[in-house]
């Protein structure tokens, strides 16, 4: 039987990946590179294992890389928002 148990998790496993190839497009690291540790980090064994469950890890790194996405952000541009939207993360 299939069970719906810990599809939340998934979205954001999703959402992290993009995350993750933001940050290091933001760290200008070029683009082919950035698809290439994006795919490493989806294909890391605890991120598909956990992207199923209810284990929040995959939670917790989404908003640590949105953290360090913004501060890389505002450490580039200098824009309050962005240091804003860092502390919120």
């Amino acid at each position: 039987m299939f069970s719906l148990q810990g599809i939340e998790s998934c979205p954001i496993a999703l959402v992290s990946i993009g995350v993750v190839y933001g940050l290091l497009k933001a760290l200008e690291i070029s683009r082919e590179d950035s698809f290439f540790a994006a795919c490493l980090y989806a294909l890391c064994p605890v991120v598909i294992m956990q992207s199923g469950s209810n284990y929040i890890d995959v939670i917790v790194a989404l908003f640590l890389l949105m953290g360090l996405f913004w501060m890389t952000r505002y450490l580039g541009e200098r824009r309050t928002s962005f240091a804003l939207f860092s502390g919120i993360a």
